[in-house]
Protein backbone atom coordinates (compact mmCIF):
# COMPACT_ATOMS: atom_id res chain seq x y z
CA UNK A 1 0.00 0.00 0.00
CA UNK A 2 2.17 2.81 -1.25
CA UNK A 3 1.16 6.21 0.06
CA UNK A 4 3.63 8.20 -2.03
CA UNK A 5 4.43 10.40 0.94
CA UNK A 6 7.96 9.35 1.80
CA UNK A 7 11.11 7.65 0.78
CA UNK A 8 12.71 5.29 3.21
CA UNK A 9 15.55 6.50 5.41
CA UNK A 10 15.44 3.48 7.67
CA UNK A 11 18.51 1.32 7.43
CA UNK A 12 18.01 -2.24 6.23
CA UNK A 13 18.90 -3.46 9.74
CA UNK A 14 16.35 -1.15 11.39
CA UNK A 15 13.66 -2.13 8.87
CA UNK A 16 14.40 -5.82 9.44
CA UNK A 17 14.22 -5.33 13.21
CA UNK A 18 10.90 -3.48 12.98
CA UNK A 19 9.47 -6.12 10.64
CA UNK A 20 10.58 -8.86 13.03
CA UNK A 21 9.07 -6.96 15.96
CA UNK A 22 5.71 -6.56 14.21
CA UNK A 23 5.65 -10.18 13.04
CA UNK A 24 6.50 -11.41 16.55
CA UNK A 25 3.48 -9.44 17.78
CA UNK A 26 1.31 -11.24 15.22
CA UNK A 27 1.08 -8.61 12.48
CA UNK A 28 1.30 -9.48 8.78
CA UNK A 29 3.94 -6.82 8.07
CA UNK A 30 5.87 -6.22 4.88
CA UNK A 31 7.92 -3.56 3.12
CA UNK A 32 6.22 -1.75 0.23
CA UNK A 33 7.82 -0.40 -2.95
CA UNK A 34 8.70 2.89 -1.21
CA UNK A 35 10.55 1.09 1.59
CA UNK A 36 7.79 1.83 4.10
CA UNK A 37 6.52 -0.88 6.43
CA UNK A 38 2.85 -1.74 5.97
CA UNK A 39 0.70 -3.81 8.33
CA UNK A 40 -2.89 -4.29 9.45
CA UNK A 41 -4.31 -3.75 12.93
CA UNK A 42 -7.99 -4.30 13.74
CA UNK A 43 -8.77 -4.49 10.03
CA UNK A 44 -7.14 -1.16 9.13
CA UNK A 45 -3.99 -0.69 7.04
CA UNK A 46 -1.14 1.21 8.71
CA UNK A 47 2.08 2.50 7.16
CA UNK A 48 5.29 3.23 9.05
CA UNK A 49 7.20 5.80 6.97
CA UNK A 50 10.72 7.14 7.19
CA UNK A 51 12.20 10.36 5.80
CA UNK A 52 15.25 10.17 3.54
CA UNK A 53 16.24 13.72 4.52
CA UNK A 54 15.85 13.27 8.28
CA UNK A 55 17.02 9.96 9.73
CA UNK A 56 15.45 10.68 13.12
CA UNK A 57 11.97 11.39 11.77
CA UNK A 58 9.34 8.74 11.27
CA UNK A 59 5.58 8.64 11.14
CA UNK A 60 2.89 6.07 11.54
CA UNK A 61 -0.01 6.65 9.15
CA UNK A 62 -3.54 5.38 8.94
CA UNK A 63 -4.50 6.67 5.49
CA UNK A 64 -7.88 6.82 3.78
CA UNK A 65 -10.04 6.44 6.88
CA UNK A 66 -13.02 8.39 5.56
CA UNK A 67 -13.96 9.61 2.10
CA UNK A 68 -15.35 13.14 1.93
CA UNK A 69 -18.09 13.38 -0.66
CA UNK A 70 -19.58 16.87 -0.27
CA UNK A 71 -18.56 20.34 0.89
CA UNK A 72 -21.10 20.02 3.72
CA UNK A 73 -19.51 16.76 4.84
CA UNK A 74 -16.10 18.46 4.82
CA UNK A 75 -17.41 20.94 7.42
CA UNK A 76 -18.47 18.05 9.66
CA UNK A 77 -15.14 16.28 9.07
CA UNK A 78 -13.18 19.36 10.11
CA UNK A 79 -15.21 19.74 13.29
CA UNK A 80 -14.76 16.05 14.13
CA UNK A 81 -11.01 16.23 13.42
CA UNK A 82 -10.72 19.28 15.64
CA UNK A 83 -12.26 17.29 18.49
CA UNK A 84 -9.95 14.30 17.86
CA UNK A 85 -6.85 16.47 17.64
CA UNK A 86 -7.80 18.18 20.89
CA UNK A 87 -8.52 14.99 22.84
CA UNK A 88 -6.05 12.33 21.65
CA UNK A 89 -2.36 12.63 22.56
CA UNK A 90 0.16 12.70 19.69
CA UNK A 91 -2.37 11.91 16.94
CA UNK A 92 -2.92 14.38 14.13
CA UNK A 93 -5.97 13.99 11.95
CA UNK A 94 -6.03 15.79 8.63
CA UNK A 95 -7.62 15.84 5.19
CA UNK A 96 -5.55 14.76 2.23
CA UNK A 97 -6.91 14.41 -1.31
CA UNK A 98 -10.53 14.16 -0.15
CA UNK A 99 -9.76 11.54 2.50
CA UNK A 100 -9.28 11.64 6.27
CA UNK A 101 -5.87 10.42 7.45
CA UNK A 102 -4.43 10.01 10.94
CA UNK A 103 -0.75 10.05 11.85
CA UNK A 104 1.71 10.16 14.67
CA UNK A 105 5.03 11.82 13.89
CA UNK A 106 8.04 11.15 16.08
CA UNK A 107 11.68 12.10 16.37
CA UNK A 108 13.76 9.15 17.54
CA UNK A 109 17.51 8.76 17.83
CA UNK A 110 17.25 5.48 15.92
CA UNK A 111 14.30 4.22 13.87
CA UNK A 112 14.42 0.87 15.67
CA UNK A 113 13.26 2.75 18.79
CA UNK A 114 9.78 2.55 17.26
CA UNK A 115 9.66 -0.91 18.89
CA UNK A 116 9.14 0.87 22.24
CA UNK A 117 6.23 3.00 21.01
CA UNK A 118 4.60 1.20 18.08
CA UNK A 119 1.91 -0.66 20.06
CA UNK A 120 0.81 2.49 21.89
CA UNK A 121 0.97 4.58 18.72
CA UNK A 122 -1.16 2.07 16.81
CA UNK A 123 -3.73 1.90 19.63
CA UNK A 124 -3.82 5.72 19.83
CA UNK A 125 -4.53 6.04 16.12
CA UNK A 126 -7.19 3.31 16.31
CA UNK A 127 -8.79 5.19 19.22
CA UNK A 128 -8.67 8.43 17.21
CA UNK A 129 -10.39 6.73 14.25
CA UNK A 130 -13.11 5.39 16.56
CA UNK A 131 -13.63 8.80 18.16
CA UNK A 132 -13.74 10.43 14.72
CA UNK A 133 -16.41 7.99 13.51
CA UNK A 134 -18.42 8.64 16.67
CA UNK A 135 -18.18 12.41 16.15
CA UNK A 136 -19.27 12.01 12.52
CA UNK A 137 -22.28 9.88 13.55
CA UNK A 138 -23.23 12.48 16.18
CA UNK A 139 -23.03 15.29 13.62
CA UNK A 140 -25.34 13.37 11.29
CA UNK A 141 -28.09 13.15 13.94
CA UNK A 142 -30.81 15.77 13.67
CA UNK A 143 -30.79 18.26 16.52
Amino acid sequence: MSTSVSTSASTPAATALLLQHLQADGYQAQVDSDGDIVFRFEGMGYVLCFDADDGQFGKLLLPNVWSIDTPEELLHVRAALDEVNRRIKLVKGHVQRGQVWFCIEMLLLEQQHWTHFLARATRSIAHAATLFASEMRASAQPE
